[in-house]
Parts: C-alpha cells; structure tokens; sequence
C-alpha cells in the first residue's frame, strides 16, 4: 500500500509538471518589450488549486510554484510529500492591454504555448488530458 501511495505521488508529480511542460508559452516578443511589461506581473505564484477530474492533486504534494523573472523566464517547481523537487521552465510575456499571459516550453523537441488572463494576481490553465479535465490554479503568493 505504501509503495503504491509513491507511485501515485510521483504520477501525480509528474502529470504536473507534464502539464506545464505542454501548455505554457510565449509570444517572442522582443526583450526589449519583455522587461517593459514584465514588471507587473513578476514574482512568485503559489498553485492553489489543481485537479485532474475529480481527484485533488495537491493532496499529494507539499507545493507548487510557478516564479516569473523580471527577464522573461519563469520557473515551475513542483515538491512532493517526501520532498523530491521536479522543476521546469521557459519563457513569458505579457499583453498588458488583455491583461494575459503568454508561456512557452519546449518539451520533447517542440514548443508548446498557452495563454491565460491575468486577474486580481490569478490565473488558470485548463487542459484536456486522457480524457479529463486538468485544471491549476495559481495565484500571487503573499
């Protein structure tokens, strides 16, 4: 039963970080551009909420965060009950007129982009994995 709890642990991990890896994006813009809009943005957000269907997959790790530097990059990082970490990253920018964000990965020799709105210092990604619905919500953490 326990060796069955750390697998599901580490699936969860890594449907996470999966996740990420596919979904966020950018929109090349230039640096220039990227440091003129980064500064509202920038900073660390805590993952608040994330569900694949009905089951909660925080329940199974101590945290997640997602850290947009001020030079387009960002971070996530996601750490287990045990304590194992698994870390990601890519590039940002932000359309300050709709308010969204725009992340990019690469993942298995592909890029991969999604774009969510900002509000209030939340967001959140939604996807369609195997059928269900993967959904993480992060917000400015405090």
């Amino acid at each position: 039963m326990i060796f069955d709890k750390k697998k599901r642990t580490r699936a969860a991990c890594a449907l996470l970080l999966l996740f990420l890896l596919t979904v966020f994006a950018g929109c090349g813009a230039s640096l220039t551009s990227l440091r003129a809009f980064a500064k509202p943005c920038t900073g660390e957000y805590e993952c608040v909420y994330a569900h694949l269907g009905k089951k909660d997959l925080l329940a199974s790790l101590q945290s997640m965060t997602l850290t947009l530097e001020e030079d387009g990059t960002f971070s996530a990082v996601a750490i287990s009950k045990s304590g194992k970490t698994k870390q990601k990253g890519g590039t940002w920018s932000f359309d300050e007129q709709k308010q969204e964000l725009t992340f990019q990965a690469r993942l298995l020799g592909k890029t991969h982009t999604k774009t969510v709105r900002l509000q209030n210092g939340k967001f959140t990604l939604q996807q369609n994995i195997a059928g269900k619905n993967l959904v993480l919500t992060f917000r400015t953490r405090l």
